[in-house]
């Protein structure tokens, strides 16, 4: 997914966000018409660590991979080992097990509604003043009860089906357990932290700023002095502009006065010299703290 491509990522967000869209391309025999039945879950591979955009990041659920050595030394070690007879084996397994979990899906009901009748207990965190942090409750509290439906929906073999209050047919009630399920994912993933409400760059640039600052020791610095020591290259007209959002979000301070070549200063703020991140986990209770007034739906597992 690249920013740059605004057509497509427009495409992508209104995917992400709406009951249908449509895309139309020049084809070898005339246009060609695509359509997505939505809202659509993207996931989308980078190796690099640019940061999405605003409107793009706070419509995803964004997974952090390790970068550790380890990490980085079992990457290597799968990719060398692909071509290989062993390589081979393991693909092979994998595939068997990727056709056994597409048996399993098309075992399942797939109209089976799902209820969870604790989610007014779910809640998710509120802004924090000073700091320019926002959270999109409604938006992301939606992804967790998706997640929390679809546990509870793979596992309906175990659950006993209650009339559909709504009119016929069935439905399932979710669990205590499958919220506990769902969490767990959640936590594992690192998914459920938010970062200010400011441009990618911007964002990019405090993160490394604030890196600068930990061995420094936060000193004055001009925006061309700061940019050559974080490593980015940006033309003048552009670095005042990155500078902009952390300054409203009281994050960066610019400080009185001048330097001797009559050079603006700036210094990142004690909020600033922090993590501009929130956890979001913290808010959602723990799977013990749901009330639920009867374990509905609990029972032997059926064979499907």
């Amino acid at each position: 997914m690249r920013a740059a491509d605004r057509r497509t990522m427009a495409c992508l967000q209104q995917a992400m966000s709406a009951a249908e869209t449509s895309t139309t391309k020049c084809g070898k025999d005339g246009p060609e018409t695509t359509t997505i039945l939505g809202p659509t879950t993207v996931c989308d591979c980078r190796l690099d660590t640019a940061s999405v955009d605003y409107q793009t990041s706070n419509r995803m659920l964004q997974v952090s991979l390790r970068t550790d050595e380890d990490a980085v030394e079992s990457i290597a070690s799968l990719t060398a080992t692909r071509p290989t007879a062993a390589g081979r084996r393991s693909a092979c397994r994998t595939n068997e097990l990727a056709r056994g979990w597409r048996r399993f899906l098309a075992s399942l009901d797939h109209e089976l509604p799902v209820i969870i009748d604790y989610a007014d207990q779910l809640r998710i965190a509120t802004a924090r003043k000073g700091a320019g942090h926002i959270t999109h409750g409604a938006r992301i509290l939606s992804a967790v009860h998706a997640i929390v439906s679809a546990v509870a929906w793979l596992r309906q073999g175990m659950r006993t089906r209650q009339p559909d209050p709504a009119g016929d047919g069935d439905v399932i009630n979710a669990t205590r357990d499958d919220y506990g399920t769902a969490r767990q994912i959640l936590c594992d993933a690192r998914v459920l932290a938010e970062r200010p409400h400011m441009p990618g760059p911007s964002f990019e640039v405090l993160k490394l700023w604030q890196g600068y600052a930990e061995v420094a020791g936060n000193p004055p610095v001009t925006a061309p002095s700061l940019y050559k020591q974080i490593g980015i290259v940006v033309d003048r007209g552009n670095q005042s502009r990155h500078l902009r959002p952390l300054i409203e979000a009281e994050l960066v301070m610019e400080l009185p006065g001048r330097n001797q070549n009559r050079q603006k200063q700036y210094q990142l703020t004690p909020p600033g010299l922090r993590s501009p991140t929130i956890s979001l986990m913290d808010t959602l209770p723990p799977p013990d703290q749901i009330e639920i007034d009867e374990e509905e739906g609990s029972s032997a597992p059926t064979e499907v």
